[in-house]
């Protein structure tokens, strides 16, 4: 019993150019596609227009990478697999830059192992030499926001979570993502957090906790978690409570000047 569903269907697609167009030539000269090399697929690479092919073969040692393009694009997804041992089941998966999927070419592992018999190297394709037949692109235009890409080059996609924190308000804005950047008077609070319990919630991958103060030298706030600090001693020249602009920018500074009793506050 064949291991396959539709074996006919497989045979029958083995004597025609499909998944290629009928216009195709399948040759650029160097390289001929036989007809019998991709039984069937669907490509969806996004922001490919139409008339999605295979711009390039790539040949190193021991790898063969095929590229796929759109007449108005740049190349838009890779599948790669190694000379010496094709994929078992004949398919070549495709992904772009992102390593987002873009689709499938079925073919069988000793179609795909032919490639071994060419030089190493580049071979540039034409539209006219490798364009696929409509019936297996899938359009995908590039529109909206599919990911945000960090500083080091990464794909964030799916399902993501965006925390405003240290003067940065996220809202939702009608069907738009409004960023307001505000400031934090409060930043350097972080800086009270355990370096311990810090490490922890970063492991855990959740959000440091609020560190507020619990006490000054001693005494505790009020019902609300306040601490007042009032103007006092008329004896000396200055006030009892002097704020200067602190180290950092963004930093104050508190000195308490003239009287050590606190108990009146």
């Amino acid at each position: 019993m064949s291991k396959y569903l539709f074996q006919d269907w497989r045979d029958e697609q083995r004597k025609v150019k499909y998944p290629f167009a009928d216009t195709a030539t399948m040759t650029n000269g160097v390289i001929t596609f036989l007809n019998s090399l991709f039984i069937d697929g669907q490509l969806y690479p996004i922001g490919g227009g139409p008339r999605l092919y295979i711009s390039k073969v790539t040949r190193e040692v021991d790898v063969v990478a095929l590229t796929l393009r759109s007449e108005a694009s740049e190349d838009l997804a890779t599948a790669s697999f190694q000379i010496a041992s094709p994929p078992a089941n004949g398919i070549l998966v495709f992904s772009d830059q992102y390593d987002r999927p873009a689709g499938v070419l079925v073919s069988t592992a000793s179609e795909l192992a032919i490639f071994g018999a060419i030089d190493q190297g580049t071979y540039l394709f034409t539209v006219a030499q490798t364009e696929f037949v409509a019936t297996v692109v899938v359009p995908m235009p590039d529109a909206g926001v599919r990911g945000i890409i960090t500083a080091d080059g990464e794909l964030v996609a799916g399902d993501v979570w965006l925390v405003g924190e240290n003067g940065i308000v996220l809202r939702k804005d009608g069907d738009a993502l409004r960023i307001d950047i505000v400031g934090d008077a409060f930043a350097k609070r972080a800086l009270c957090v355990d370096e311990q319990e810090e490490e922890v919630a970063e492991d855990e991958g959740v959000l440091a906790a609020y560190c507020p103060l619990l006490t000054i030298n001693g005494y505790t706030p009020d019902d609300y978690g306040n601490f007042e600090m009032r103007v006092g001693g008329n004896q000396v020249q200055q006030p009892i409570l002097r704020i200067e602009p602190g180290e950092d920018a963004n930093s104050l500074k508190l000195r308490l000047l003239a009287q050590y009793n606190f108990k009146d506050l």
